[in-house]
């Protein structure tokens, strides 16, 4: 819950988080023989430009354009960090040509943003009609109802 510095202890829980903590891990004790700068980049939620389709804001997108009256959400409440995908982008491009700062680097806004504001946002600014049904689903057992970057490194870069 909260703000998410680089240097919280990470304990995830899914295979896939398991797996890419792993191989972070991995390639720090590789740092021991090896010379080499090493810059993970912790990426938050993005939203814009992608061709990702089970993320939020694809759905929300294909739902709008098929017209469909409804769109289905959680309440809506969770605060996460929302990064445009252009600031993404751009954010990445400074962490991969300077070579100051190293190790876990969050990329992300620093603001919380409620879900519910955002998608609001989304509609508003596609002019849509759609209607929100909030409560739809569950909220997610897997993650914490609050939580956002950090970006202490990332603004000193």
């Amino acid at each position: 819950e909260g703000k998410l510095s680089e240097d919280i202890a990470v304990q995830p829980i899914s295979n896939y988080g398991i797996g890419k903590n792993t191989l972070r891990i991995y390639l720090q004790a590789l740092q021991n023989h090896h010379d080499f700068q090493l810059k993970w980049i912790r990426l938050f939620y993005n939203y814009g430009k992608t061709n990702h389709s089970n993320s939020l804001f694809s759905q929300l997108e294909k739902a709008i354009s098929s017209n469909e009256s409804h769109f289905n959400l959680s309440q809506g409440d969770q605060l996460r960090d929302y990064l445009h995908f252009d600031d993404l982008i751009a954010s990445i491009e400074k962490i991969s040509l300077q070579l100051r700062i190293t190790g876990i680097i969050n990329c992300c806004s620093g603001k919380p943003t409620r879900v519910i504001e955002l998608v609001e946002e989304l509609i508003q600014n596609k002019n849509s009609s759609i209607q929100i049904n909030r409560g739809f689903y569950p909220y997610s057992k897997l993650e914490p109802m609050h939580f956002w970057g950090d970006p202490t490194k990332l603004m000193s870069i």
